[in-house]
């Protein structure tokens, strides 16, 4: 409804911006300019959809205005509309104007951010429970992943990532022998470098190295693939088709990803006792056969265990981290990369806080 005074004149957009409503908004300018207007506002802040025929009349209107020598603007544009106006080129054009909101009261702000996290918690839980279900109880009905994505993810997840996994842990082996020694061998106890070596990787650093690898490696790669799923609709499509995006796309990568890690945990395990066996051997003097008998005597199944089970729950939290952020994704490719950055970062706060958890449970039970 065009709203005029002495040198402005204002329109206010309607809801819907589509070839019906769009008819009049030219012949409302040229009006408006013919009537002495040397200023011509349009008002998008009740738009909430439009298409290229409206856009087109918001360019025939600034062209319009541009032959009258008056001065056009459109004001308080949506983020929608504005990715409408810049895909169909019109933004380059246009002069537009959004309004800066007012700032949230700090209260308001909290809250905000506690229903955010809220949400997200309880999406994730239950995207763990689907996941654990469609990898563990639905095989059984014939409705689990399909076996070829599951041993792609398999090969990507634990198979290319040996490599990188074993030569940390071993130089992680390296270091902790070689620390460890030089305090130890003040007391002549160079042999208990490998109780040491033995079971802080078994323990603590073999789960946690290998999580925190898995989680900037694959972690990243399934955000970043999932994410460009959503951007390009093929989420969407496989929803129309009937189809469940939770067990095409986030069944297979669980599963390999807690199939994976654990394996990758024992073999950081005994590369990071062989770097601290090469240590020991070589660097302190102390026999072969006495290394691996000292390793062996020091070693109690519960330490392996406590480690196998912190790399299962680690698996999860990647897994459930990583495909959360690649299909909650919102916007367009840019926001591809925060999404991948966010479950990385996101993936190894709380792998610590879970290696904090499950530490303090086994010493408070031994």
């Amino acid at each position: 409804m065009p709203l005029c005074g002495y040198a402005l004149a204002m329109i206010s957009l309607p809801a819907s911006l589509d070839r019906n409503s769009a008819v009049g908004l030219f012949e409302d300018v040229v009006g408006l300019l013919a009537g002495g207007a040397t200023r011509v506002e349009l008002d998008a802040g009740q738009v909430r959809h439009i298409d290229a025929f409206g856009a087109a009349a918001i360019l025939e209107a600034h062209g319009a205005a541009s032959q009258a020598g008056a001065e056009f603007r459109l004001r308080n544009v949506s983020s929608q509309t504005r990715e409408v106006l810049a895909l169909l080129r019109v933004d380059r054009v246009l002069s537009t104007s959004r309004e800066v909101p007012a700032k949230e009261p700090l209260l308001a702000r909290i809250g905000g951010w506690g229903f955010a996290l809220t949400h997200s918690a309880v999406q994730q839980a239950a995207l763990n429970v689907d996941g654990l279900f469609l990898t563990f109880i639905a095989p059984f009905r014939r409705k689990g992943p399909r076996v070829v994505q599951f041993i792609r993810q398999l090969n990507l997840i634990g198979t290319q990532a040996t490599g990188i996994v074993v030569l940390i842990s071993f130089l992680i082996g390296l270091i902790m022998a070689l620390q460890s020694a030089s305090q130890l061998r003040q007391f002549g106890a160079n042999i208990y470098v490998a109780d040491l070596v033995g079971i802080s990787m078994t323990r603590e650093l073999g789960p946690l190295l290998t999580a925190i690898i898995v989680a900037a490696r694959s972690g990243s790669s399934i955000a970043a693939e999932l994410g460009t799923m959503v951007v390009t609709e093929e989420v969407d499509a496989l929803r129309v088709m009937g189809l469940n995006p939770r067990r095409f796309l986030v069944a297979p990568r669980f599963a390999a990803m807690v199939l994976a890690l654990p394996c990758l945990a024992i073999l950081a395990d005994l590369a990071g006792i062989t770097g601290g066996f090469v240590v020991g051997v070589f660097g302190l003097d102390i026999g072969a056969n006495h290394y691996w008998n000292q390793t062996i005597t020091a070693l109690y199944t519960s330490d392996i265990l406590s480690g196998l089970v912190k790399s299962f729950v680690f698996a999860n939290v990647i897994a459930v981290v990583a495909c959360h952020c690649g299909l909650s994704l919102t916007g367009g490719p840019e926001q591809v990369g925060r999404a991948t950055t966010r479950a990385v970062v996101s993936s190894i706060i709380i792998v610590i806080l879970a290696d904090f958890f499950f530490t303090s449970i086994f010493y408070l039970l031994t």
